[in-house]
């Protein structure tokens, strides 16, 4: 019912985290059944790894481990390759953490076989990726931007706190969501 009111209430797509089904983590997994109804209401889904809020800092070996587990829950969820997966950098990640950053995303693409990698983060995060080209989408969030937005940007957090249909949700905005790599499991069927 709730997918079904928020996309009646003008709403195109619902994110989610895609993370294992277990300890703390499993309150907020994307099960495949959710992803069908949310799907079903006529939802595009938005999808993000996230375990902790600076765990990109962690490097190649992080990467690895992360792009690993991600893969495995996509497949456990039967999320179409032409979605994106997007891994968070939800903190205010300074200067000195950047390589270590761009390596933790080198290391998870290539640990993601067909699912292409975006990243979630502030503005700086956004745009030291883009310009190495790192990811293929760029999902900004609007704390630790300072006002400021990325021309990279594909989807744009603008809003957070806000209730829809009584959940909380956040508010995005995605002009061209095929390049932001949402997804519905229509797209097994083109």
């Amino acid at each position: 019912r709730a997918a079904a009111a928020i996309k009646a209430a003008g709403y195109d797509f619902a994110g989610r985290y895609l993370v294992p089904l277990v300890g703390s983590l499993k309150e907020k997994a994307l099960t495949r059944g959710e992803a069908e109804v949310i799907t079903e209401a006529g939802l595009k889904l938005l999808t993000v790894w996230e375990t902790t809020s600076d765990r990109a800092k962690g490097g190649a070996a992080a990467g690895r481990a992360d792009g690993r587990r991600a893969l495995e829950c996509a497949r456990a969820i039967g999320m179409p390759e032409q979605g994106l997966i997007y891994f968070a950098v939800d903190y205010d990640a300074p200067a000195g953490d950047m390589p270590a950053i761009e390596a933790y995303f080198r290391a998870a693409r290539a640990e993601t076989e067909n699912y292409e990698v975006g990243v979630y983060g502030p503005y700086r995060v956004i745009e030291y990726l883009a310009r190495r080209r790192v990811c293929r989408s760029y999902w900004q969030c609007v704390g630790w931007s300072g006002g400021q937005l990325s021309a990279y940007r594909n989807v744009y957090q603008a809003q957070w706190g806000k209730v829809v249909a009584g959940i909380p949700v956040d508010i995005d905005d995605c002009p061209d969501m095929a390049r932001a790599g949402l997804w519905d499991y229509a797209l097994e069927e083109v």
